[in-house]
């Protein structure tokens, strides 16, 4: 139990660090591809150190809640997902988590934010059947939606329909 809280420690404190330096890899790959200089890798660093010295510009409280429920279950599905938990699970946690995204972008009146949040709308309803009938496949090749053992089935992606 205490080596599943150590991976879960190390997963939250690492999963943003390891998405920043991918995302500044990225930017600097875009901007390789069209002929461009880019940025310095560590760009999103520097984005989120500059977006927390600026003024707070809250419309109404469920934007706060809203924003904490999004960052509780993004910290819980990596938490999940690192004690190998159950994949439906975790599946819903992110679900949620976007829900509540969505409705606090929804919250607002600025015609910027609804034009958004239609968008992460549109996306999520794109994209979470697929996860869905994904989660199903996994199930129908290994018997179990358990994340240990789904690892310890082995050549998993070949044996996907």
């Amino acid at each position: 139990m205490i080596k599943e809280i150590g991976i879960f420690v190390v997963a939250v404190i690492l999963a943003p660090l390891i998405g920043g330096f991918l995302s500044g890899i990225d930017r600097k790959l875009t901007a390789f591809i069209q002929g461009r200089y880019g940025p310095p890798i560590w760009q999103p660093f520097y984005d989120v150190i500059k977006l927390l010295y600026k003024q707070r510009l809250l419309v109404n409280d469920f934007q706060v809640f809203s924003a904490y429920m999004y960052l509780l279950s993004a910290i819980l599905s990596v938490g999940l997902f690192a004690i190998k938990a159950d994949l439906l699970m975790i599946l819903f946690i992110m679900s949620v988590g976007l829900v509540f995204y969505i409705a606090g972008a929804l919250s607002t009146k600025s015609p910027y934010s609804q034009v958004g949040a239609q968008r992460e709308l549109m996306q999520m309803l794109a994209y979470e059947p697929m996860l869905i009938f994904f989660a199903i496949a996994v199930y129908n090749v290994t018997g179990s939606f358990n994340l240990a053992q789904i690892m310890t089935h082995g050549k998993l992606l070949l044996d996907l329909p």
